[in-house]
């Protein structure tokens, strides 16, 4: 396992982290058991892993914190707090009051300094530790980030001086700011200490905020690095709409060409690829693994551990994807 420092936060961390939330939720969203879930999570640590990401609204900080026990004072681990209404139940139910009647008051949304106060105490409870090594201010939209800095920044400084949180990031909304324009302040500003970015090989436009996030010591944080580009049929859906979108030309919206390619210089999958090109090539410190399997995360640790992709390949994304930002994966 690769393991770096997590900008200013001094933190050695590993260059894959486990992802509790997407998807999958560690497997319970495709039916596996909260044993199975742990087995997971028991199975990365094994391997090296030290990062685990989780956040209210997943409900699986009970799960990370049973998992986790004896093994504590070894990890990172990241949590989260919405402001307001960005997510939807995982039933398919996209309205406000659904999800806060679904989640109750303390992993609902944060409405007021005392609330954030709460929603850290209730995570600590959770993931049963007597601190938090990153708490994030969760999906937060362009609209929301004055707020951000005015209602919940100040709460969690204290908190950060009382030792409840270790460290103070941010996470971006990226389906809906697929620009990033909510990142490109906090990276001006400077005033986070971590920052959660969507990243992938076909949308590349985070690249710049990397850049300045690292200039201001904020550690990185990516999510969206492989979600869909598990399979040829899946990355072929998403090159067709780039084509229709005038983004690639039609000749180089080609999944087996792009696979050959891969192939032909060692690189077994686009998975193994997408990590690769975020990792070493656009600089984020911690890739995260949403999976529910063993031998997902168990290839994704791999490809971490192979380092940086080939410079022809490098090159042909570069190439073929410099102008898109309308696509998460």
């Amino acid at each position: 396992m690769i393991y770096d420092q997590l900008g200013r936060t001094g933190l050695q961390v590993s260059a894959i982290g486990i992802g509790a939330g997407g998807p999958s939720r560690l497997g319970l969203a495709n039916g596996h058991s909260r044993d199975t879930a742990i087995k997971l999570i028991r199975f990365g640590l094994d391997r090296g892993v030290n990062v685990i990401d989780s956040a209210a609204s997943y409900g699986t900080e009970d799960l990370v914190g049973t998992a986790i026990k004896g093994s504590r004072a070894k990890l990172m681990l990241s949590t989260k707090a919405a402001l307001g209404p960005y997510f939807w139940s995982w039933d398919g139910s996209r309205t406000a009051s659904k999800l806060s009647a679904r989640l109750g008051e303390e992993t609902g949304f944060v409405s007021s300094g005392e609330a954030v106060e709460k929603r850290v105490d209730a995570s600590l409870r959770r993931l049963n530790t007597d601190y938090i090594d990153i708490f994030h201010l969760h999906a937060v939209t362009p609209k929301q980030y004055t707020s951000a800095l005015e209602r919940a920044l100040p709460v969690l400084i204290r908190l950060k001086e009382s030792g409840k949180v270790r460290w103070i990031g941010i996470t971006e909304a990226f389906p809906r700011d697929t620009t990033h324009q909510m990142l490109t302040r906090a990276a001006v500003e400077g005033v986070f200490d971590c920052m959660m970015i969507g990243l992938n090989c076909l949308n590349q436009s985070g690249a710049p905020i990397v850049a300045q996030a690292k200039r201001y010591g904020i550690g990185l944080i990516a999510m969206h690095t492989v979600r869909g580009l598990r399979g040829k049929k899946s990355f072929q859906t998403l090159l067709d709409k780039l084509v229709s979108f005038g983004l690639i030309e039609k000749s180089e919206g080609d999944a087996d060409k792009i696979l050959k390619l891969l192939n032909e210089h060692g690189v077994t999958s686009l998975p193994e690829a997408a990590i690769r090109f975020c990792r070493y090539e656009l600089g984020a410190d911690i890739i995260l693994s949403g999976t529910g399997d063993t031998a997902h995360l168990g290839a994704n640790i791999a490809a971490c551990d192979a380092g940086p992709l080939p410079d022809i390949i490098t090159a042909e994304f570069r190439k073929l994807f410099s102008k898109v930002s309308a696509l998460t994966g």
